[in-house]
């Protein structure tokens, strides 16, 4: 049923009626904003599907940027789109379970600590006896990068104990490739375990500056409050 006032048509109908159409422009203006309104419609519509054109290039574009292979966490940072917010998220809530877990191990702890070959452990910590242990986490969106990673042999130098902690889906990729004598952990209900045991046989080099390292991340962190 048609509800939109057309002067013309109205005119027409009262002409030989008992009422007459005003013929003062006023009466006019509903079919011109009848007209406005159909002509905003038409352009919103227009902007939707804009919209979806660009949303569907965006999707497309990160998911090319989830083929690329974040080395670190800080590293995927520095190409924010890489990583969606809920796998920052987890990523983060990973992190601060190693943390925990090597503390109550009786270690000293800090995260994104920079190594002295330029990279980046997510975690990171030396105990009394000056032992240290580097704890690397794989989200989920670094499935690919964990399948072809070649390069964790480089953190050798700066641990004792080397550790992946994958999430559940990522976890395979671990037993699909050889990281011979690499530890990996799992989570628990509310705790990390040792599923793999580390059992490389290699050299710290530089121990007492990567101990100094850790303890100038968490220097800078109780000064300026981040690392």
């Amino acid at each position: 049923m048609a509800t939109e006032w057309d002067y013309d048509k109205e005119d027409k109908r009262n002409q030989n009626g008992e009422y007459h159409t005003p013929s003062r422009s006023e009466y006019r203006l509903p079919e011109g904003l009848a007209t406005d309104l159909r002509l905003s419609i038409d352009e919103a519509e227009e902007k939707m599907k804009q919209i979806g054109i660009e949303r569907k290039t965006i999707q497309k574009e990160m998911k090319q940027l989830r083929n690329t292979s974040p080395k670190s966490f800080i590293e995927a940072v520095e190409a924010t789109n890489t990583l969606s917010a809920n796998e920052l998220k987890l990523h983060g809530e990973l992190q601060d379970r190693a943390l925990k877990w090597l503390y109550n191990k009786g270690y000293i702890v800090a995260n994104e600590v920079t190594l002295p070959n330029g990279k980046r452990a997510d975690v990171m910590g030396y105990n009394e006896d000056g032992h240290i242990i580097i704890i690397i986490i794989e989200v989920k969106v670094s499935i690919a990068d964990f399948r072809q990673d070649e390069k964790w042999e480089s953190y050798l130098d700066c641990c004792d104990e080397f550790y992946f902690l994958p999430t559940i889906q990522a976890r395979p990729v671990y037993y699909q490739n050889e990281f011979l004598g690499t530890g990996l952990l799992g989570e628990t209900k509310n705790n990390l375990k040792i599923i793999e045991k580390h059992t490389l046989e290699h050299t710290v080099n530089e121990r007492q500056k990567l101990h100094f390292l850790i303890s100038k991340v968490l220097s800078k962190k109780y000064v300026y409050g981040y690392n």
